[in-house]
């Protein structure tokens, strides 16, 4: 009788810890997610520096350009009203408070004022009279609204930043508590490993060492995965220049994701190795 009670309770504490192995694992690929999460798309200034790397603002630019051109035709105007109406450091302020209603919920309106004036002040220099100007009036404030809106369209300037900057906050808070969830249930299963192999610590290593590798396996097996079935260049959002952006971002956290795997999986496998020589020399 009390060798069937020991038999059970070595089947109990061996079955306890393969939950434990396979629980640390599963906390061990939802840290390393919220981290990659968290330096890339959810953190404003890595957007800043992905837009400033992937020439966004030039892009955007010389897309207004080849925009504004096709309302000249209809307009009866010459090309040259549009010279300079607007400049990169506009579209970059301007995507700055885009990106700050989003992020930080400023709520501003890009205002599109001083652009309107320049194309106005273009437009009446190329007109020979001021009677040419004051007949032209209706149209001209046509084709300048027209021309404001374009720019507002282009740069993505839309009613759903605070929806998005809502959506935004609610992912910080449910990333914010399942962070400090994440690492108090890590913390507790490792000590918890550590009791269960209380007389031979080199046991502990090598399970927790299971736990890294086998995430690390994972994220690696996800990041081909994810390359396989997710054509990056294919990717299109709104424009051509966001686009650009966009898919530049995507292959860095797929990259992020592949080197976490290994550092993880490098992690794991020195664990095991060290709970090896441990038992080896004990």
């Amino acid at each position: 009788m009390i060798t069937i009670m020991k038999l059970l309770i070595k089947l109990l504490i061996k079955l306890l810890k393969t939950v434990f192995i396979i629980l640390l694992t599963v906390m061990i690929i939802g840290i390393a997610a919220i981290k990659i999460l968290s330096s890339t798309i959810l953190d404003e200034a890595y957007v800043f520096r992905k837009l400033r790397s992937s020439n966004y603002y030039d892009s955007i630019y010389q897309e207004l350009k080849s925009n504004f051109e096709n309302y000249i035709g209809p307009s009866g105007l010459e090309e040259s009203v549009l010279d300079d109406i607007c400049t990169v450091e506009d579209i970059q302020n301007d995507t700055e408070t885009i990106l700050g209603n989003i992020y930080e919920g400023t709520n501003k309106k890009v205002d599109t004022t001083a652009i309107q004036e320049r194309l106005k002040n273009n437009i009446e220099k190329s007109l020979n009279q001021l009677k040419e100007t004051k007949q032209a009036d209706p149209n001209i404030d046509q084709f300048v609204e027209e021309i404001s809106n374009e720019y507002i369209n282009t740069i993505s300037h839309t009613d759903y930043e605070e929806k998005l900057n809502n959506v935004y906050q609610k992912a910080i808070q449910i990333i914010k508590i399942g962070k400090i969830g994440l690492w108090i249930a890590s913390i507790i299963i490792i000590i918890l490993l550590i009791v269960l192999n209380i007389k031979s610590i080199n046991r502990a290593l090598a399970n927790i060492g299971i736990s890294f590798a086998s995430a690390g396996a994972f994220i690696i097996s996800g990041y081909y995965i994810l390359m396989y079935n997710i054509r990056i260049e294919h990717l299109r959002v709104l424009n051509n220049s966001i686009s650009m952006a966009f898919q530049e971002a995507i292959r860095e956290i797929f990259n992020n994701i592949n080197s976490a795997g290994i550092i993880i999986g490098i992690i794991g496998i020195v664990l095991i190795i060290l709970g090896n020589i441990l038992k080896k020399d004990k």
